[in-house]
């Protein structure tokens, strides 16, 4: 929901999105998730998609793939924060 509502450049760029959308495992709100949610909520400043979208990841234990890494910081360290848009640390 929270990709799909952007508004788009093109189709094309929207068709991709909704192709690699549908490739992926949809993952239910479950109580524990629904529970890190209020307990995000109550501890620090954070939109309530962004807080069920944490939530979610930390409680299957999943990375969180997103572009606006700033909504995320310092929330939890114990979810890896992914943004497929930047070019990866070279050692």
């Amino acid at each position: 929901m929270e990709v799909v509502g952007y508004k788009f450049t093109d189709i094309v760029e929207e068709r991709f999105t909704r192709t690699l959308f549908d490739s992926l495992e949809r993952l239910p709100i479950t109580q524990e998730v629904a529970d890190q949610v209020i307990a995000y909520r109550k501890n620090r400043k954070i939109k309530l998609p962004d807080a069920v979208i944490l939530a979610t990841a930390r409680v299957y234990n999943c990375q969180l793939v997103t572009r606006n890494v700033s909504d995320f910081t310092d929330l939890d360290s114990s979810v890896s924060i992914i943004n497929p848009f930047e070019k990866p640390k070279t050692t």
